[in-house]
């Protein structure tokens, strides 16, 4: 599991920067690098987008000593932890990727508690309430992450070995504006404006755009990045552009 660190500020791009805060070592042979994971600090005004990126602190990597640093990003909810399960590409000389446990802890959890394969184990928590935890890729079994509450408990469980290699957060909150890259896909522009406002509520911005409707959602956890969808006056989508920066209003 990750133990605390004293805080580093990274820049991971334009507008986002985060600070190491936790390392684990790897599990399997010995010579492998330890992991990270880096509490980004949520854009302006945005306080409930909650972001971490984990990876291999491997020296012959980038980014001051870092893997390849790509964030994952949730909208936090009341009384659990916002907590994300990967597993990263890893270069083959370090073997199977491993289970990738991270997250953040909200000040009303009093604790996060991890049970499953190797026992019950309490994770430390780091300057931003930042955690970490790692499994082998042969590990198997039941696995419960626990957010302990002044008054209760709440779990989110799932089995190993993973289905997948990103099982996200699940997207249990949505913020009122925004969206999340992973949902957006091609089948987004057969959508009618009223179908996408029932599906991601309603837009941060929605003007006439060249005789057009554009609604523009941001993206959690970005900046200046966006989706803009532009209907024609049959309500038939005309465009959907990613990457999009804030517009004017």
């Amino acid at each position: 599991m990750g133990k605390p660190v004293a805080p580093r500020r990274v820049n991971v791009f334009e507008g986002l920067s985060g600070a190491v805060e936790l390392r684990a070592l790897s599990p399997g042979p010995r010579g492998r690098p330890p992991w990270f994971a880096m509490f980004l600090f949520p854009p302006a005004g945005r306080p409930r987008d909650v972001c971490v990126a984990t990876g291999l602190a491997d020296s012959g990597l980038a980014k001051a000593g870092l893997g390849e640093i790509n964030p994952i990003c949730d909208v936090s909810v009341r009384n659990a932890a916002t907590s994300f399960i990967t597993a990263h590409g890893v270069p083959d000389r370090y073997g199977k990727p491993p289970t990738v446990i991270s997250g953040v802890a909200p000040p009303e959890v009093r604790a996060v508690r991890l049970e499953g394969p190797g026992g019950s184990r309490k994770l430390p928590l780091s300057a931003h309430r930042t955690f970490l935890a790692i499994y082998a890729a042969s590990a198997r079994g039941r696995v419960r992450l626990i957010s302990e509450l002044r008054r209760g408990e709440t779990v989110r469980t799932f089995d190993l070995p993973r289905s997948s290699r990103f099982i996200s957060a699940g997207h249990r909150s949505r913020r009122q504006g925004a969206v999340y890259n992973d949902e957006i896909g091609e089948s987004i522009t057969e959508l009618s404006y009223r179908q996408l406002a029932r599906r991601y509520g309603p837009p941060a911005v929605l003007r006439r755009e060249r005789g057009e409707l554009c609604a523009y959602y941001e993206v959690v956890g970005s900046p200046d990045d966006g989706w803009q969808f532009c209907f024609k006056r049959s309500g038939r989508m005309s465009s959907a552009g990613g990457n999009s920066p804030p517009p004017a209003h």
